[in-house]
């Protein structure tokens, strides 16, 4: 039996080469009307990249995050009210970057 393979769409997470060449793990945020992507990484504020329909390799099914590795489903709740948030909040994505990153350096150095 193959994997189902899931179309990518706006917003989905893609491993893609963009047109630069470089292998990116990227969000869609645009989708031209001839199907080509425009990506940009969740750390991103301005930086984009380009590829298309053809160079996407896969879409992202789920993640591990943080210090216990929880899977989270891109298909489940939680996912989706991340991903809605994360794209409207695009002009405070820096600060609260750093803030994420300070919490989890101070947790790291003082769990044990």
């Amino acid at each position: 039996m193959s994997p189902v393979v899931k179309s990518p769409k706006l917003w989905d997470v893609v491993l893609a080469l963009s047109n630069d060449g470089q292998y990116v793990l990227h969000r869609i945020v645009h989708v031209d009307s001839s199907g080509n992507f425009i990506l940009c990484g969740d750390g991103n504020i301005e930086e984009r990249e380009f590829c298309t329909s053809d160079n996407v390799i896969g879409v992202a099914q789920g993640f591990y995050i943080g210090a216990r590795e929880t899977y989270i489903d891109v298909e489940g709740r939680r996912w989706r009210w991340y991903t809605y948030m994360w794209m409207h909040l695009i002009g405070v994505r820096t600060f609260l970057l750093l803030v994420y990153r300070a919490v989890y350096k101070f947790y790291r150095i003082f769990r044990h």
